[in-house]
């Protein structure tokens, strides 16, 4: 056996030494990225290493943390041992995988060290393949800070870590158990019970995944657990399913923890909030960082606490009464896993009931009633959307809910499917929970304090700011909001807390993982910040960031309108087209929805000003800088196509065209006139074989070998070809 000693140690002791002395406000997360120090390189397939000795004073370590890499070889185990005892204090297994070095850690096995000693590394490294077998050893550490620990434990013989990190569908899950080890002394923050001695817990797993969106692209990523029974972790209520949450775009790593606080201590007491507690986060020997263990926006008793109508029975599903409440929705998402619902001028996906269990009766009655609250808010005269509108919608949650998207700037609110609201049963539609707020707000991407950004997006939002009443409750509800900012923030306050409680255990996380502040990819906001980004330095902007959004609300509140103009062409009561245009911008003939009628032709649109009357639409119409909202209404006349159109005839009477193409079948259909308008044509078709093309309103998609008969018919007249497929494949 041959000892190495010197190097490897005084690697170990500079990083001991970082992480274990000196106050919490005087040592500072280093910005440059950990690959930049040396490794150390073992080559021996077994031997020991004297790492020297340390002195941890009167901290005391919990786990042993190294990066590490091995190639050429199946494994290698590494034990550390204390002066001169027989049993190692922390044990290590790294399996080669090249192309995924991380963090290994092992807990302290049941003790917690402190004080002087001497360690000492022997390591074996398994099945080596020729003489080409390295172990890489970059950045040993121990940490110690009283949060517990989440050890995920997986069965890779029931699927790879690998294979479900790599799928960016979240489709491929992973099985096994966890354990969640309680240090001594730890107290539960919605409880606030108080853990005498260090408890291990151990639970089975249904199965674990991937969840979010931007992260789920980063080093750090986010999962989603699901548990095989209900369980109370941590005091935050019993449930099967939790989130926890890498907040790798978040270097503070509060910014959705004082979300949840703040809206906690702001929103009526009953309302459910989610809950959240720090762990440091294991996967089969693996340190993935601190994370937030986190409840999920869910409906259950100790969750969002509605009826559920995922509990009906089939009959009970057409139940009028019955299927009046339990819907949980948000703004429509990208990938949505339930179903979308649509009203004029929003769309919606709807969380719960899931796909399976919703009825078409229950479609059709929240789309109605979505509907008509919207029709109500948006046909009601000026001044009087609150009045029409809050037997259907709880204004104060709909205002609360409003002020702190407000408040963070979260640029994803009103626009993903992070931003919820939900229908009781017998009861009104009430917005949250709040969700997902460590990246595009609190500063996250942008470190400007000015502007509404929300004003625009949150739906029916508009006509209510027109409403007297609706503004004055606005104000009042961030007057109270206002002042729990103002004690949120003194010193010594909930924020300063909050931040205490992770401080030595962010130097842990940011040990072993990245953050996109150092991500050479993800430069935009580090070139108009300070060069050396620090953990403290990001706590620094994000309060003054805070307290200056907080000052520019309340010297703007009294003034909140949307940025936009909001332009609505609609026939009768029937929205054809909404879009957003900047003020002082000209209405052109590409804004203008060019809609269809049966028996009708369009004429124009006319603007209808706020005393009914109308105004012709010009070629280019301004926008009205003090409006907020312009409705233009479709001006129709009757039109029969057989007075203008002569004759109606395809180019040819056969076709020969590849299986796959796409054909626009307005290409090959004349007109007389020649400049008759052919969206008036409508089109049929015949297959044999049957499945051999599909026909999508004027174009029809080729898909295998065969004929069809195509027929184009615009009032009496009709015109048709055939086209023969003629190969197996195309372009």
């Amino acid at each position: 056996m041959k000892t190495h000693g010197n190097r490897i140690c005084i690697l170990i002791m500079s990083v001991l030494i970082l992480i274990l002395t000196g106050s919490v406000s005087a040592v500072k997360v280093r910005a440059e990225s950990p690959e930049t120090e040396d490794p150390f390189t073992i080559t021996e397939t077994e031997g020991s290493l004297d790492l020297g000795q340390i002195d941890l004073g009167s901290r005391k370590a919990r786990f042993f943390c190294l990066k590490a890499e091995l190639s050429g070889a199946e494994r290698a185990d590494l034990s550390f041992y204390l002066d001169e005892e027989p049993e190692s204090f922390a044990e290590i297994t790294i399996y080669s995988m090249p192309s995924d070095p991380g963090t290994f850690a092992a807990l302290l096995q049941d003790r917690e060290i402190s004080g002087e000693h001497q360690i000492r590394m022997d390591y074996v490294i398994r099945e080596p393949e020729g003489s080409g077998a390295k172990l890489i050893l970059r950045k040993p550490f121990c940490a110690e800070d009283g949060l517990p620990v989440l050890e995920i434990c997986i069965d890779e013989t029931k699927g790879s870590i690998l294979d479900m990190n790599g799928d960016p569908e979240h489709e491929t899950k992973c099985f096994g158990s966890m354990k969640l080890h309680i240090p001594a002394g730890y107290q539960e923050e919605y409880t606030g019970e108080v853990y005498e001695d260090a408890v291990t817990e151990e639970y089975e797993l249904d199965y674990i995944r991937g969840r979010g969106n931007s992260t789920w692209g980063r080093s750090k990523k986010p999962y989603r657990i699901k548990l095989k029974d209900k369980e109370d972790l941590l005091g935050m209520g019993k449930d099967k399913n939790w989130a926890i949450i890498a907040n790798y775009y978040d270097m503070t790593m509060l910014r959705n923890k004082i979300t949840y606080d703040v809206a906690s201590r702001f929103l009526p007491e009953d309302t459910f909030v989610i809950q959240s507690a720090y762990v440091h986060v294991m996967m089969n020997g693996k340190y993935l960082g601190l994370y937030t263990l986190s409840e999920l926006v869910r409906i259950g008793k100790d969750r969002l606490d509605i009826d559920d109508l995922e509990d009906l029975e089939e009959e009970e599903r057409e139940d009028g009464d019955l299927i009046t409440g339990g819907y949980l929705l948000n703004m429509e998402s990208m990938n949505p896993e339930g179903k979308i619902i649509k009203t004029p001028r929003y769309t919606f996906a709807v969380d719960s009931p899931g796909p399976d269990h919703f009825s078409e009766k229950e479609e059709e009655y929240i789309t109605g009633y979505l509907t008509e609250l919207e029709e109500r808010i948006f046909e009601a005269p000026d001044g009087e959307a609150m009045a029409a509108c809050e037997d259907m919608l709880d204004i104060r949650s709909y205002i609360d809910h409003y002020l702190i998207q407000e408040l963070c700037l979260n640029g994803d609110a009103y626009k993903t499917d992070s931003t919820h609201f939900y229908k009781v049963r017998d009861g009104k539609v009430y917005f949250g929970p709040l969700w997902d707020f460590d990246y595009v707000s609190w500063a996250g991407d942008k470190p400007d304090v000015e502007g509404f950004l929300s004003a625009d997006w949150s739906p029916w939002m508009v006509p209510l700011l027109h409403d007297e009443s609706f503004r004055e409750l606005l104000e009042e509800r961030w007057e109270v909001l206002k002042e729990i900012m103002t004690e949120y923030l003194s010193d010594g306050g909930p924020f300063d807390r909050y931040a205490g409680s992770i401080a030595l255990a962010q130097r842990t996380n940011y040990h072993a993982v990245s953050s996109y502040l150092w991500d050479e990819e993800e430069t935009g906001l580090s070139e108009v910040l300070e060069e050396n980004i620090t953990f403290e330095s990001e706590l620094d902007r994000l309060k003054t960031w805070i307290r200056e959004r907080v000052t520019w609300i309340d010297e703007h509140i009294s003034g909140i309108r949307p940025q936009y103009v909001h332009v609505e062409f609609r026939d009768g009561t029937q929205v054809i087209y909404h879009q957003m245009l900047e003020r002082g911008s000209l209405l052109t003939e590409n804004d203008v929805p060019q809609p269809m009628k049966d028996g009708y032709r369009l004429t124009g649109f006319a603007r209808v000003k706020p005393d009914g009357s109308r105004e012709a639409l010009s070629e280019e119409d301004p926008m009205d800088e003090d409006a907020d909202l312009l409705v233009y209404q479709a001006e129709w006349e009757v039109f029969d196509p057989d007075t203008e159109l002569k004759e109606l005839k395809f180019t040819q009477e056969e076709y020969e065209m590849p299986s796959f193409a796409y054909v626009l079948l307005g290409d090959y259909l004349e007109t007389d006139p020649a400049d008759f308008d052919k969206r008036f044509v409508k089109y049929s078709m015949e297959c044999d074989p049957e499945d051999c093309a599909y026909l999508s309103d004027d174009a029809v998609n080729l898909m295998q070998r065969g004929e069809v008969r195509v027929t184009a018919s615009c009032g009496s007249r009709k015109a048709s070809c055939r086209i023969v497929i003629k190969e197996e494949d195309g372009e």
